[in-house]
């Protein structure tokens, strides 16, 4: 009976955060566009990127920055290497904010223009971007098994509090928003959920030994590795480890100060290496200033602080952490806001409360045990709650995003603490009534999810021309000899310029026989001798050529290193309205020449 509602839970959060996948538009979530970038440069370079302002101090070229260049590499990792295993090595983000007529930026619910690429039917090069996001609702799925065996390891003799909590975090609106787009706060908190399992097994038993200890220097080194924010991990573990010392004997303490120090030297081993190339980059171990530096911008005014964390501070964390979709232009209504706010608040009151109160049904062994498992609950919302704050001291980003990692650790200690509440206070026949609108939970989530999401975040059409693509692939990846359609008259091979050039191209003979006639655009492509994208003139720049020659502009040669080899290629832009994708697009062989310095 009991497995029917894991089954449940997970089938929920499977539909419900599949249909924000399928329902959100590319980069319609925040920082996805610089995700993906994160993932082609990796590609590209085959290391991470540099934090945005940082390359000229470290004596590499702009290009190989980032705006998510402070974040740690392994999420970024995993999408490449699905990104590979679908034969796209080189897939481009290509965002176009969206503007009114008069050209200021749009009011919609959307950020971006989108392309003909992303529907009905998706490009390839789209569908490889939703198979990464699908790896957020794959993690997903783990840390609900993960929090229902913390559950179950924290309250062994109330099972339903494991259930109902992982069914309701499944239903959360924004549980599912986020584990249905890119974001490598997901994967953090899968390995969090796993630390948090071998954390209240040491809670239980008092014991850290040789197994236990690797494994959790290894999730926490590798939660490290895919987000700052799981640095909460590491004050946590002391403050367990610390606990479990202060009630046994002097023996199994010294058994769990060696199994402490083998734990922070596997961390060490694990994620050492990401934090010494940041002390030789930016000369820290977190790169803080860096980062201060790229978003100054962002940071709180001199003097603002406090009506910042008593105004706005609030009043955007309690909506992003309740209901906001897309960039923010879909939200929950206020009045759902409030009860979410309320039921959360009331579960966080009657937890603590549980925590202090002698007695009670929630006391699996004795008054210790009961205590110290419900706040260890709440030590882990409230070690998340003040890195997000710490954060806020410096930077306007009240996100509630930031504080997934505490999602199911707070599930747990509301329904312990609604339990506590309905074992104290109330007849069995209310209870059994909670239990019942616990159950049927997936039903406001499917009003939210395919009453508001679904349509808020919806492409209008007609809005973009038929060429233009958001996601576009093989920039810098040369067109095989026997498919070059285009032949390329001007600058000749290896030319050494000293101005920019026109470039000048024509169709082949075989091209114009074929020709599907219409108006046709080009795109010109730069790259380097490794493939490494120097500048694309549409899909960067937003300017398409109807003729057949282009004279670059003076403002922008500097783009191209002085005294390298610098490749280029023209591609025919795809018309995605006659159902032209990019494997249908003409393009030219590979010319060369050297810009003097």
């Amino acid at each position: 009976m009991r497995a029917r509602w894991l089954a449940a839970a997970l089938l929920c959060h499977v539909v419900f955060a599949g249909a924000c996948l399928l329902a959100t538009p590319v980069f319609e979530s925040p920082d996805e566009p610089g995700h993906f970038q994160y993932v082609r440069q990796l590609l590209e370079y085959g290391r991470p990127p540099l934090i945005a302002g940082s390359a000229e101090e470290a004596r590499l070229p702009t290009a190989r920055e980032s705006s998510m260049g402070h974040h740690p590499p392994l999420y970024y990792a995993v999408l490449a290497s699905l990104q590979l295993a679908c034969g796209e090595p080189d897939l481009s983000p290509v965002p176009r904010r969206r503007a009114n007529p008069d050209g200021l930026p749009h009011s919609s619910d959307l950020l971006w223009e989108h392309g003909f690429d992303e529907g009905p039917e998706v490009s390839r090069e789209v569908g490889v971007f939703r198979l990464q996001r699908a790896f957020s609702i794959l993690c997903g799925a783990i840390t609900l098994l993960l929090i229902h065996r913390l559950g179950r390891t924290l309250f062994p003799e109330h099972e339903r509090i494991a259930d109902v909590a992982v069914l309701l975090l499944a239903c959360y609106p924004q549980w599912s928003f986020v584990h249905g787009v890119l974001d490598n706060g997901n994967l953090a908190t899968t390995f969090c959920a796993a630390a948090y399992l071998l954390l209240a097994r040491t809670l239980g038993d008092g014991e850290l030994g040789t197994r236990r200890a690797l494994g959790l220097g290894l999730v926490v080194g590798l939660a490290l590795l895919t987000k700052l924010l799981s640095l909460l991990l590491v004050p946590l573990a002391l403050l367990v480890v610390l606990r479990a010392g202060c009630c046994t004997d002097a023996a199994r303490r010294h058994a769990l100060l060696r199994g402490t120090l083998l734990f922070l030297l596997t961390v060490v081993l694990v994620s050492g290496a990401f934090f010494l190339r940041n002390a030789q980059i930016y000369g820290e171990l977190f790169a803080s200033a860096a980062h201060e530096r790229a978003y100054a911008a962002n940071r709180v005014p001199e003097g603002r602080l406090a009506s910042y964390l008593l105004g706005r501070f609030p009043r955007e964390l309690l909506q992003t952490l309740t209901g906001s979709f897309g960039w923010g232009g879909v939200q929950l209504p206020a009045a759902a806001v409030r009860v979410l706010l309320g039921a959360g608040l009331v579960g966080l009151l009657a937890g603590l409360f549980a925590a202090v109160a002698p007695g009670g049904a929630l006391q699996p062994g004795t008054g210790v045990e009961r205590r110290a498992r419900l706040l260890f609950l709440f030590a882990i919302c409230l070690l998340a709650g003040a890195l997000l704050l710490r954060f806020n001291l410096t930077f306007r980003q009240p996100q509630g995003r930031y504080l997934l990692p505490a999602f199911g650790p707070f599930a747990l200690l509301c329904v312990a603490g609604w339990s506590h509440l309905g074992e104290r206070w109330f007849s069995p026949r209310v209870r059994r009534f909670v239990g019942l609108l616990a159950a049927l939970a997936p039903v406001p989530a499917a009003l939210v999810v395919f009453g508001l999401v679904w349509p808020g975040l919806a492409v209008e059409a007609g809005r973009v021309e038929p060429v233009f693509a958001s996601v576009v692939a093989r920039i810098g990846t040369p067109v095989a000899p026997d498919k070059a359609r285009l032949r390329l008259l001007a600058p000749e091979r290896d030319a050494v310029l000293e101005a920019p050039p026109e470039f000048r191209w024509e169709l082949r003979a075989d091209a114009v026989a074929e020709s599907a006639g219409g108006d046709a655009c080009y795109t010109l492509h730069f790259f380097d001798d490794e493939g490494h994208v120097l500048a694309a003139l549409y899909e960067q720049a937003g300017v398409s050529v109807a003729a057949t020659s282009y004279a670059f502009p003076v403002e922008y040669w500097s783009v191209f290193p002085p005294g390298a080899r610098v490749h280029w290629k023209v591609r025919r832009l795809p018309d995605r309205a006659r159902g032209e994708s990019v494997a249908d697009a003409w393009e030219s062989d590979v010319g060369t020449f050297v810009r003097l310095p």
